[in-house]
């Protein structure tokens, strides 16, 4: 992925890792006994580093999972307004549906971004295997294929394999994620998972949806290059043993946003 100040990881959380000895695969339907959910977040400045680029950003966010009959769709709408050291404003808005198989392995996705009226979109089927490498065609971007690292995970993917690594005992782990928000391929994401010792105090949303088990989980996303040790972005969530994140930061070089849960309820559950 190109690192773009303005794009926040979408799709990306609830976006989740491997083993610390090997990059795994683990279907969304065995992984994980995800939950169906609507999640409406705000997004406010947490830290600008003095010197930055940024003096202040807001914004809001609606994260939706319903269950198919064949899988899951997927659905995020992101709103942010950034304010520049020089006084200027950036605009940045995305919207990313997407549809994934029972078993993972396949992915069809559309995204649009804008920035201050400039649009990007991109849309296309990926697949993805256990024991081969994988594959993205896309319809836009002039028709691009690209290939996909050996077991790399999609939207709901990654959020049952974090949540099956957590469960585990697991410290670390790392793999492979796409989410069809930019026309880069997968993502390197690694990870380090702690078991929450005090809980918050009166989330807002459904209770029944609010319950379990949850970890503290941060993780660092690289993109194509090898090369950069460091990563482009990271993020610290809160994650629930049921997939859903009750709240998260959004860590880059010189600010970070923090992304607050303000309401949440069920998704849908399809009749077969």
């Amino acid at each position: 992925m190109t690192v773009h100040p303005l794009r926040p990881p979408i799709g990306a959380l609830v976006s989740a890792l491997a083993s610390v000895l090997a990059i795994g695969w683990v279907p969304a339907a065995v992984a994980a006994e995800l939950l169906p959910y609507r999640a409406i977040y705000t997004l406010k400045i947490e830290r600008a580093d003095h010197g930055g680029r940024f003096t202040d950003v807001t914004g809001s966010a609606v994260s939706s999972l319903d269950r198919t009959c064949d899988g899951w769709a997927v659905a995020e709408e992101v709103v942010m307004r950034m304010q520049t050291v020089a006084g200027g404003e950036f605009r940045r808005d995305l919207i990313l549906t997407g549809e994934e198989s029972r078993d993972g392995r396949r992915y069809s996705f559309k995204s649009r971004s804008t920035t201050n009226g400039d649009e990007e979109r991109y849309a296309g089927v990926a697949n993805s295997s256990p024991s081969d490498s994988g594959v993205v065609e896309f319809s836009t971007s002039d028709k691009k294929r690209l290939e996909l690292p050996k077991g790399t995970v999609f939207f709901v993917g990654l959020t049952s394999w974090l949540v099956k690594l957590a469960e585990s005992g697991q410290r670390t782990g790392e793999i492979y994620s796409f989410d069809g928000t930019d026309a880069d391929g997968a993502e390197k994401v690694a990870v380090f998972v702690l078991p929450e010792k005090t809980p918050p105090a009166d989330l807002p949303g459904d209770p029944a949806l609010l319950k379990g088990k949850a970890w503290n989980v941060r993780m660092a996303f690289f993109g194509k290059s090898e090369t950069n040790a460091a990563p482009d972005y990271e993020i610290a969530a809160r994650l629930l043993d049921n997939g859903i994140v009750t709240g998260f930061r959004l860590i880059f070089k010189d600010f970070t946003v923090q992304q607050s849960l303000e309401d949440l309820i069920s998704g849908s559950e399809p009749r077969c």
